[in-house]
C-alpha cells in the first residue's frame, strides 16, 4: 500500500521557477528521504509517473533533460 504526493503549480507560474523547484527536489532526494520516514520510498526516477493531470512545462523540460520522460 502506498500513495503518491504531488506538487501542483498554476500554469501561470513561470517555467524557470517550476524547473528549478523540480531540479532541487530531484537533486535533494537523500535529504527528502531523511526528513520523515513517510518519504523513505521517495524515488526521483518516479517523480513524473502517475500524475493525475498535465505536467507544467518547467517540470516537463527538466524530466526530459534527465531522461525521466522521452
Amino acid at each position: 500500500f502506498g500513495y503518491f504526493g504531488y506538487v501542483a503549480a498554476n500554469r501561470d507560474v513561470p517555467e524557470d521557477v517550476v524547473y528549478d523547484l523540480t531540479k532541487q527536489m530531484y537533486e535533494s532526494a537523500d535529504r527528502i528521504r531523511s526528513l520523515h520516514r513517510s518519504f523513505n520510498n521517495f524515488d526521483p526516477a518516479s517523480m513524473a509517473t502517475g500524475f493525475p493531470g498535465p505536467l507544467h512545462p518547467g517540470a516537463e523540460r527538466f524530466y526530459r533533460e534527465v531522461g525521466i520522460l522521452n
